[in-house]
């Protein structure tokens, strides 16, 4: 194993089932097409060095603006627009702890 690589913290597929979201404990998640084995998008920002976070794609009713969400270890949420890779807004101070995860009782 190469000790300079850092973890996996969480590997998510994209709704069409074509690429892979894989965050790192490096503070990036990068948007992957596996079957190229090819890095397309690399977003950043976020504090991602202890926990393992969990992150997502929301898309806008009109599907004009699709984001990626991450909580972070500094307490906040992050959103980046999925195509330019922008930060698109960061809501700080969203909780009183790191924020690792949501989950959905159904």
């Amino acid at each position: 194993m190469d000790d300079t690589t850092p973890p996996v913290s969480c590997i998510k597929f994209t709704p069409n089932s074509k690429y892979l979201l894989v965050g790192r404990m490096d503070d990036k998640i990068k948007l992957w097409d596996y079957s190229m084995s090819q890095c397309l998008k690399t977003y950043q920002g976020h504090v991602n060095k202890r926990y393992c976070l969990i992150f997502t794609i929301c898309y806008s009713d009109d599907e004009q603006r699709n984001w990626i969400v991450s909580g972070s270890e500094d307490n906040a949420i992050y959103f980046w627009d999925i195509q330019t890779k922008d930060l698109v807004f960061k809501h700080e101070n969203a909780h009183d702890g790191k924020i690792l995860s949501k989950t959905n009782n159904l």
